[in-house]
């Protein structure tokens, strides 16, 4: 009975989940050999990643200098625009070398720390900070996963991909800002409580210790020693017995899942030919609305030359429905609010707007 109450309760905190884990047992009857490829594929260093990067910024909100960090920042701005100009660029920014998934890591939870001082509705906010994420993430080779593949698949100088995607960054980052100055308005920021800014100096040390760790983390994970990345995230279990239940093993499953369902899909999806670079970037934007960019890219790169005009293409889809990039989910996750519909009226007119500018682009940029 327990166990019941249990699934249910499940059911209706974590649907997402619960659909994946219910898609991957309809995968597993229909499609036992895709399944199989797909675990012998699992992508287990981004896996190892995210659980490190989860821990990592669970320990650093526990130390509570982000709420610092947050207050200082409320002092600087005087309107919602300009908070949420200031929050946008930081995110673009912070995605183009840390990529958009760790970006968000650090820029929502100082977010949340604002939330807490301020009241004024921080949901908005949240969300295009996802889109901006993934907007200065298209423009370096690493600032996604994405770009990282089809940068070793064209095999180009770091450069060259740049040069690529500065066009697309420009264009989708200027429409990033309009849509910034005309939804969010010039009222004053309501500061609900002074912040205390003595704070800071009585938690930096749990921080110093966190950024210490992510340091020594990215280091291992973009290395060879990445299987040992592990110690990292067990050695801040060790010394704050009480951060395991604080992790949000829900977003690891749904991740997990995301991967292995994902993965699956591709395999049994048959080729989608794209023989010009346009046709190869409306597939890449659309195919990512249904299976993710990142799967997206590997599915298409089978089956086109142009890896220039596919980058595009999964880049500008990965704004529009939520699974169509995992930064999304997390922004989302990390903020632990509601926020699945309220994305949408924001995302998915930014992505058809992008989508339709960045396609006319491409006619006159790429040869046909």
């Amino acid at each position: 009975m327990n166990l019941k109450k249990s699934l249910k309760g499940i059911l209706r905190r974590e649907p997402l989940l619960s659909l994946l884990i219910i898609l991957f047992i309809l995968l597993e009857f229909l499609f036992p050999w895709a399944i199989y490829k797909s675990f012998r594929m699992f992508p287990s260093r981004t896996m190892m990643s995210l659980f490190g990067l989860v821990v990592i910024t669970t320990f650093a909100e526990r130390s509570g200098y982000l709420n610092f960090i947050a207050s200082r920042i409320i002092m600087k701005v005087r309107t919602e625009r300009s908070l949420a100009a200031s929050m946008v660029i930081f995110s673009a920014v912070l995605s183009m070398f840390l990529t958009n998934d760790v970006a968000l890591f650090v820029v929502v939870p100082i977010t949340m720390g604002i939330g807490k001082v301020i009241g004024n509705d921080i949901d908005k906010l949240v969300i295009f900070e996802a889109i901006a994420a993934n907007v200065g993430s298209s423009l370096t080779p690493i600032g996604n996963p994405q770009n990282l593949y089809l940068w070793t698949l064209s095999d180009t100088s770091f450069m060259e991909f740049l040069l690529w995607m500065f066009p697309l960054f420009s264009v989708t980052f200027l429409i990033l800002i309009v849509f910034v100055y005309g939804i969010f308005p010039s009222r004053k920021i309501d500061i609900l409580s002074s912040p205390d800014m003595r704070e800071g100096s009585n938690v930096s040390g749990k921080f110093v210790i966190s950024l210490i760790c992510m340091a020594v983390f990215v280091f291992m994970i973009d290395g060879s020693l990445w299987i040992l990345s592990f110690i990292v995230p067990v050695v801040l279990f060790v010394f704050d017995r009480e951060l395991i239940g604080e992790v949000d093993w829900y977003l690891l499953g749904i991740f997990f899942f995301i991967f292995l369902d994902f993965s699956t899909l591709s395999f049994t999806i048959p080729s989608i030919p794209a023989h010009t670079p346009v046709e190869s970037y409306v597939a890449g934007a659309l195919l990512s609305q249904l299976i993710s960019n990142v799967p997206a890219a590997v599915v298409l790169s089978r089956s086109t030359e142009f890896s220039y005009a596919l980058a595009w293409g999964v880049n500008v889809g990965g704004n529009g429905l939520l699974i169509a990039s995992l930064a999304n989910l997390i922004a989302i996750r990390l903020s632990k609010r509601n926020l699945q519909l309220k994305m949408h009226l924001y995302s998915l007119p930014y992505f058809l707007i992008t989508f339709v500018v960045m396609g006319i682009l491409a006619i006159f940029m790429f040869p046909q």
